[in-house]
């Protein structure tokens, strides 16, 4: 590397060198050099695609074309996977933003190469597609296929998508990158209790807000919601950037509606989403008794929106500090007890240095999963800050974790899984730790109150914060269509949701106004509505932990097989499978809203 390169540290906890032994060294570099080389190649095949027909040269074609991008795909998501670890927990690196750019415009290249596939897909009769899918070397891969078909149906002619693919790197892409690196490089004023004051890392601001002390709390707020004022008006111009360029798109495209995408990137339709949306509000009661326990459990008679992280004081003795040691061998004893085979996986992601967990300046806020498909590894990217929400996190990313592990042998094309199937895997995680220990004999009162508390904690996350994004988000793109929305438009939009949806277990004027800025899901690029899958799969994981209760380890292969399934058919069609259960009824979600009663009843039980 020379002297005119940007310098890289070596950031994390994780062992990153099955991606590449060294970054910007000659591996990597000759792996870059031949996928650059590659999508040119395949962007000259795919414009030369003939009609597609039932002539046996045609499907040849089609074929071979189809397979060339589904190599260079899972090449060039390997390489994206490991500058997003890289650049996760280092966002202040300038090398590692570099390469963001250069994979951005690479990116743009091979979107452009299934442009005309897409196209020949779409213009071919149903008779010709179909006998292209007969192929023997096809037959796997059938439903991403299809799905590709669908979405040349939603597509405009082949130069405008080109154009828009090509644009996307300086315009839609380029606001989200300068979201990611604004949210990673700010800092926040945080007074301390004794008087003085330091500067933090964004990403510390929610474990504090999560502090059991008040005092910290709202210091801790405070100087978020100074922080994010100061970015509020580039945040602005990046979500109304983001919004305004779907909603042209979407117009040119003949979307019917802005959510149509998000649904069908979540495999589910408008009637699932409804009746999950139906189902929430009818209970939502639950989730508001729980944040009115956690009131009195406070002393006060409504939360502020400082208070909503933090847990449910239970007035234990011992508070202590959760260590990365215990809380790892938590985890891995309640999955050991119940699904010895999740338990071996998890144990093993620990002895290869897998996660990257422990708190530092320039890590980007939250949390992920990520792997690739040349490896088979998966990795996690965390902040462990010693409390039970952090041991749950973990939990929940090593379920993500053994869903990729379990694609393996899979055929490319269909490992690609809807968010709303994800989300069940890491859900079903965070069930099997609570209930491992909750259920020890062997463990005292005070772990089962505190994995009690993060189970009944994040009830609300699940089923008011996460609706009250949807609320937000939905209401938002409705108000752009008219053009671009202030900040104060944005603010009056975000605590309007709040409100819908907290009702009056919020504190009135103790809102979050800027929790549009905050949010990073709201400027993800590749994906709009990165909230209502949370819910979805929260709950539909409740569903399979359900029938794991009443089936013990006899559940498994069953289990097993709807994950390996999740990218081969639609949510709804591998939950019928699985389950037998119909998703597009309310019955359903209202079922396993339900069955979380008992642990609040629990909670309250062992409290008395």
């Amino acid at each position: 590397m020379d002297s005119s390169t940007p310098a890289v540290t070596k950031p994390g906890d994780w062992d990153l060198s099955a991606y590449f032994p060294e970054f910007g060294g000659e591996a990597m570099a000759s792996f870059k050099t031949r996928l650059a080389t590659d999508i040119v190649a395949v962007q000259t095949d795919t414009l030369a695609l003939p009609p597609l027909s039932a002539n046996d040269k045609s499907k040849e074609v089609y074929s071979k074309v189809i397979h060339a991008l589904e190599d260079i795909t899972r090449r060039f998501r390997h390489l994206g996977s490991y500058i997003a670890c890289l650049s996760s927990a280092d966002a202040a690196s300038e090398a590692y933003q570099i390469e963001e750019g250069w994979l951005a415009e690479q990116g743009a290249a091979l979107a452009k190469s299934y442009i005309p596939l897409r196209e020949g897909l779409k213009n071919a009769s149903m008779e010709d597609f179909q006998s292209l899918l007969h192929q023997d070397e096809l037959q796997d891969a059938t439903y991403q296929i299809e799905r590709l078909r669908i979405e040349g149906q939603k597509r405009m002619g082949a130069a405008e998508e080109s154009l828009a693919a090509e644009l996307g790197i300086n315009g839609i892409q380029a606001w989200g990158r300068l979201y990611d690196r604004v949210s990673g490089n700010l800092k926040f004023r945080m007074k301390q209790q004794d008087g003085s004051e330091s500067m933090l890392s964004i990403s510390q601001a929610r474990s504090l807000m999560g502090n059991e002390i008040a005092e910290v709390r709202q210091n801790a707020f405070a100087g978020y919601t100074e922080a994010w004022n100061s970015v509020e008006t580039v945040c602005a111009s990046a979500l109304n950037a983001i919004a305004g360029t779907r909603h042209s798109l979407y117009r040119e495209r003949g979307v019917q509606h802005f959510l149509d995408p998000a649904l069908f990137q979540a495999g589910c339709t408008h009637a699932t989403l409804n009746a999950l949306m139906e189902a929430v509000m009818s209970e939502v009661e639950f989730s508001r008794d729980i944040l009115r326990f956690k009131a009195r459990r406070m002393g006060k008679s409504a939360l502020g929106w400082q208070d909503l992280e933090c847990p449910i004081p239970l007035n234990l003795d011992n508070s202590k500090p959760i260590s990365w040691t215990d809380g790892v061998g938590w985890t891995s004893q309640a999955y050991n007890a119940a699904f010895p085979e999740l338990g071996s996986f998890f144990d093993h992601m620990i002895e290869q240095r897998w996660i990257d967990y422990s708190p530092r300046d320039n890590k980007r806020p939250g949390g992920f999963c990520t792997g690739s498909d040349i490896t088979g590894e998966p990795r996690i990217y965390m902040t462990f800050n010693g409390d039970m929400g952090s041991v749950t996190t973990l939990a929940h990313e090593a379920g993500h974790a053994y869903h990729h592990h379990l694609m393996k042998g899979i055929r490319y094309l269909s490992r690609s899984y809807p968010m709303t199937l994800a989300e069940s895997a890491s859900t079903f995680g965070e069930s099997i730790l609570i209930d491992g220990i909750v259920n020890d004999p062997g463990q005292p009162k005070e772990a089962k109150l505190r994995l009690l508390e993060a189970l009944i904690g994040q009830i609300p996350s699940y089923l008011v914060n996460i609706p009250m994004r949807f609320h937000f988000e939905k209401a938002f793109y409705e108000r752009r269509q008219a053009g671009e929305v202030t900040v104060s438009e944005l603010k009056d939009m975000m605590v309007d949701a709040q409100r819908a949806l907290y009702g009056d277990t919020l504190e009135e004027g103790a809102e979050d106004p800027l929790f549009w800025a905050s949010k990073l899901h709201f400027y993800i690029t590749g994906v709009s509505f990165y909230n209502f899958p949370y819910t979805f799969g929260f709950l539909l994981s409740r569903g399979l932990y359900n029938v794991f209760k009443e089936q013990g380890e006899a559940f498994i292969p069953s289990y097993k097989q709807f994950l390996r399934e999740s990218g081969s058919m639609t949510a709804e069609a591998v939950a019928n499978k699985v389950l037998g259960v119909n998703l597009s009824e309310p019955d359903f979600w209202q079922g396993a809203i339900r069955s979380l009663k008992p642990s609040f009843e629990e909670m309250k039980a062992l409290l008395t």
